[in-house]
């Protein structure tokens, strides 16, 4: 079983939401479209980079989303380089409502990487 289907098929079991990985092209230099960053952002999370590789920091994210109370629908994990200026890799995560998202959703960004996007295939309009 590859490791990037653990969380869905873990979010099912326990009767959550069920995510499934949005495809996104390689590199994987992907931030939210203003589209969507215009949408409701549940909540925004930070890590060392340290602390977390690409598939832990998007597993930590999507736990998060379905255990916030603000209808997340959508997550987005990546870590940046450049944090206020200073060249300091860290982890962001993007937690959003509203439809489910595809690649279309996403646009790139210079000096992002390991982006990872999980959507929701409950959510109903």
């Amino acid at each position: 079983m590859k490791l990037s289907l653990l969380p869905s098929i873990l979010f099912t079991a326990t009767g959550l939401a069920e995510f499934v990985r949005v495809p996104l092209p390689e590199p994987l230099d992907w931030v939210a479209s203003k589209e969507l960053n215009s949408r409701h952002v549940c909540k925004d999370l930070h890590a060392p980079y340290s602390q977390y590789n690409a598939e832990t920091w998007a597993d930590r994210v999507l736990g998060v989303c379905n255990s916030t109370l603000c209808g997340c629908t959508s997550t987005l994990s990546y870590s940046e380089l450049v944090h206020w200026g200073i060249e300091r890799p860290y982890w962001v995560g993007r937690m959003f409502t509203g439809a489910s998202t595809t690649a279309l959703d996403y646009d790139r960004k210079h000096g992002i990487e390991d982006s990872i996007a999980y959507t929701s295939t409950s959510w109903e309009e």
